[in-house]
C-alpha cells in the first residue's frame, strides 16, 4: 500500500474513533480494536481519545510498532516519520508528543525538501513512563527501561534506566529504587 493510501485510511481510522463517542466503556473496545488494524499495536492497550499516530512526510522508514499493555492518553502525538518502537507496559501521559524527524538548517530549509528532512530511530523502553505534555525530541534515541520523564520536560538525549529526568532540557535528577517491572 502506497504512503498516501495507507496514511490517509489511518488518519480516518484515527478521526472516527479517536473520539469522545468512544470514550464510553463498551465502545473503547471498538477505538483499540481501530488503532489496531491499522497500527502494529500489542493485546490490551489503553487508548484515550485524540491520540494522533502520524507520518507527516514521505521520507524515512516510517515505522512504528506499539507493545502490549501500553497507555496512550489523551491528546498524544507519536509522529513516525522515522521509526518508533515503544516496548511492553509504557505509560504515555495526555499531550505528551514524541518526535522521530527533524529539520536540518540548511538553506531553502523552508521549501519541505525531503533532503532538508532528518529522521532517527526512538525507542521506549518496557516499563517507561512519559509525564503529561513531554516532549521527546529525535535526539533522546532511548528513553530506558523503567525510566521516568516529568511533566512538561523536553528531553534531548538518551535517558538511562530507571533514572527520573525533568526539566527543559531534561536532566537527570535521580536513579529510582529498583522494583520490579
Amino acid at each position: 500500500m502506497n504512503f498516501l493510501l495507507q496514511e490517509s485510511l489511518r488518519r480516518i481510522v484515527q478521526l472516527v474513533v479517536g473520539t469522545e463517542w468512544f470514550d464510553f466503556p463498551l465502545l473503547r473496545k471498538i477505538r483499540e480494536w481501530g488503532y489496531r488494524r491499522v497500527f502494529p499495536i500489542g493485546p490490551m492497550p489503553r487508548i484515550a481519545r485524540h491520540v494522533r499516530l502520524a507520518r507527516p512526510h514521505d521520507v524515512g522508514p516510517g515505522r512504528i510498532s506499539i507493545g502490549r499493555e501500553v497507555l496512550l492518553s489523551s491528546e498524544v502525538f507519536i509522529d513516525y516519520t522515522g521509526e518508533v518502537r515503544v516496548e511492553d507496559e509504557v505509560w504515555i501521559s495526555e499531550r505528551a508528543m514524541i518526535f522521530s524527524h527533524d529539520h536540518r538548517l540548511v538553506p531553502g530549509r523552508t521549501a519541505n525538501r525531503p533532503e532538508t528532512i532528518g529522521s532517527s530511530r526512538i525507542e521506549l523502553k518496557r516499563g517507561c513512563w512519559i509525564g503529561a505534555g513531554a516532549i521527546i525530541l529525535p535526539q533522546a534515541s532511548v528513553i530506558g527501561e523503567g525510566a521516568v520523564v516529568g511533566a512538561g520536560s523536553v528531553v534531548t538525549e538518551p535517558v538511562p534506566p530507571k533514572t527520573l529526568v525533568v526539566g527543559n532540557p531534561a536532566r537527570i535528577i535521580r536513579k529510582l529504587e529498583s522494583e520490579p517491572l
